[in-house]
């Protein structure tokens, strides 16, 4: 056999070796995942997403924009599937946000069809697992073709055992789903940056579209870490190809397939918007042209036959119904406090708190690495950790502050980058130190993730020392997912009723018998009392700050001992 041909067969099983073993990786990932579907109860937000889908695939009421279709159409399609069907249940649910508790009680009805919410909540949870496997496979091709197989299959194993990553894979939101389109979307940036050709003008088109429709803080990330992957091929002298028609044509070809998939992601809806403040004449007020329209009728005329002109309505009122929401803030507990505008610090301390320690000094090894062969290795390698550096820049003013989901899309850029430094340690030429600082880190990465396991939401590392609930809340600790070992643990105690706060009521009386009551602020009760960390916390806060007391609402329990249901529900026994 010639020498060359020999090569190349020794080169194509190479190949197949590093893709079995990238293969593999995601295969186990995807089964911890899956493992999880039965330990966890519906986390809060999940109903409504559950909803918003059945209603955007049969067409039956509305699906609420505050955000788009996709992974909310991706985790229904399972149950539509499997034969359930929206039946406009209103069943009474106890501590609903107002304006999401039709959708909520929708949801809710669809997840206990027939008394099958186990199997109702795992098939909606499946259908999030493809978005997972997308990021996945991103993850390990675009760092092999950045810094060989090596650093992709470190880098596709650190990112398929973040708890993180593995927390919201498991559930039914929009979170995994952001993560995995949005990166394929920066993914194909990079490529049209260094060769803008009609095709990959079309295939990063695709790309944001698809992002946008799973999640609309895409419209703050994409163009974040767009700017900051121009900046940098500019900056680099390794160039990308600067011929103006080309750039022009596949730039116009990627802007309008954008357009047409977004739009097509809403039926290709013409409907107006339906915000008050996008209303013609309230547009016209706030641009303070009412003079001058008086004076100009056929001006007049003109601007109102364009603000009348149909628009996919659900896409811009979701976009107003986010402004609003980051506009007003949300209730968020770091460190102790509670606030409802947040923190600028709060996404860099829960991403400091929530990632593996080894994950990080990766990636701290591996951004120093490619500093020092920036030369050698030019302005592509430099692409992921400046993405993941925008994207942490631009949620700083966030007054959205509640849970490091919200830039989950941060996490596989990163893992990019702590794969390069895992690899650069692993292969340092005489340097027995460095392949064994390597072996450590990723040990205690993987180590962390496995102690971790099934319980990747309220996952701190060692920073936290055994009290995240001093740390922070919310979706991190907190987000209803141990009401299922809860109703395990009343019925091994044979308990008929409880006290309860911030929990499903309805889920503890058909899951487990039990009768559940309020539990009210500065009213000590006996018997059995139930109190999530979030509730405890949060709303003993507020109401003290309401009444202007000196002494939390629920100061009464910390008397008592309790004992731990999960990671997140205090369960107390209080004698009379």
């Amino acid at each position: 056999m010639p020498q060359r041909t020999q090569a190349a067969a020794s080169d194509r099983f190479r190949r197949r070796w590093w893709n079995a073993a990238a293969g593999l990786a995601i295969a186990v990932g995807s089964l911890r995942v899956v493992a999880t579907y039965s330990v966890f109860s519906p986390t809060t937000d999940e109903p409504v997403h559950v909803a918003s889908g059945m209603a955007w695939l049969t067409r039956i009421g509305g699906y609420g924009t505050e955000h788009p279709p996709l992974a909310r159409a991706a985790a229904a399609a399972p149950l539509l599937l499997s034969g359930v069907r929206p039946r406009g249940e209103r069943n009474a649910t106890a501590l609903l946000p107002k304006g999401l508790a039709p959708l909520a009680r929708e949801g809710r009805a669809l997840l206990f069809e027939a008394g099958r919410i186990e199997r109702n909540l795992a098939l909606a949870r499946l259908g999030i697992l493809p978005f997972f496997v997308l990021a996945s496979a991103l993850v390990w091709s675009w760092s092999c073709r950045l810094f060989g197989a090596g650093a992709g299959l470190a880098s596709v194993v650190l990112f398929t055992s973040l708890p993180a990553v593995l927390a919201h894979a498991g559930l039914a939101t929009t979170d995994m789903a952001v993560t995995a389109t949005l990166f394929g979307a920066v993914y194909a940036l990079s490529l049209w940056l260094e060769r803008p050709t009609p095709l990959r003008g079309a295939v990063l088109g695709v790309a944001i579209a698809l992002a946008v429709l799973s999640k609309l803080s895409t419209l703050l990330f994409f163009p974040a870490v767009g700017i900051a992957l121009v900046l940098v091929s500019s900056f680099s002298r390794q160039r990308p190809p600067t011929t103006a028609p080309r750039w022009f044509t596949s730039a116009a070809l990627a802007i309008v397939t954008v357009c047409v998939v977004v739009w097509a992601g809403y039926r290709f809806s013409t409907s107006p918007a339906r915000s008050p403040e996008l209303q013609p004449q309230a547009l016209v007020r706030s641009l303070h042209v009412e003079g001058i329209l008086s004076r100009h009728p056929g001006l007049r005329e003109a601007l109102f036959a364009v603000l009348r002109a149909p628009v996919p309505g659900e896409l811009v009122d979701g976009v107003v119904a986010v402004v609003a929401h980051v506009r007003r803030g949300h209730a968020a507990y770091l460190f102790g406090e509670y606030r409802e505008g947040g923190w600028w610090y709060f996404f860099p301390v829960v991403l400091a708190f929530k990632t593996p320690l080894g994950f990080l000094a990766l990636a701290g090894v591996g951004l120093v690495a490619m500093l020092r062969r920036r030369r050698e290795l030019g302005w592509k390698a430099f692409a992921p950790a400046a993405s993941a550096l925008a994207i942490l820049l631009v949620v700083l003013p966030s007054r959205i502050n509640i849970g490091v989901r919200h830039v989950l899309p941060i996490y596989p850029f990163l893992s990019v980058v702590a794969g390069y430094g895992a690899a650069r340690l692993f292969s340092a030429p005489r340097r027995a130190g460095a392949f064994a600082l390597g072996l450590i880190l990723m040990l205690w990465h993987l180590g962390s993730s496995a102690v971790a396991h099934p319980d990747y939401i309220p996952y701190f590392n060692e920073l936290a020392m055994g009290r995240p609930e001093r740390v922070t809340l919310d979706s991190d600790l907190d987000w209803g997912q141990d009401t299922k070992r809860l109703a395990a643990r009343l019925r091994q105690l044979g308990a008929s009723r409880i006290a309860a706060g911030g929990l499903d009521f309805e889920y503890l009386e058909k899951t487990a018998g039990v009768r559940a009551c309020t539990l009210d602020p500065y009213d000590p009760v006996t018997g059995w009392v139930a109190v999530p960390e979030h509730f405890l916390k949060v709303k003993g806060e507020k109401v003290r700050r309401e009444m202007a007391r000196s002494d939390t609402g629920f100061a009464w329990l910390e008397a008592h001992p309790f004992e731990r249901v999960g990671k997140s529900i205090r369960l107390y026994r209080i004698a009379p």
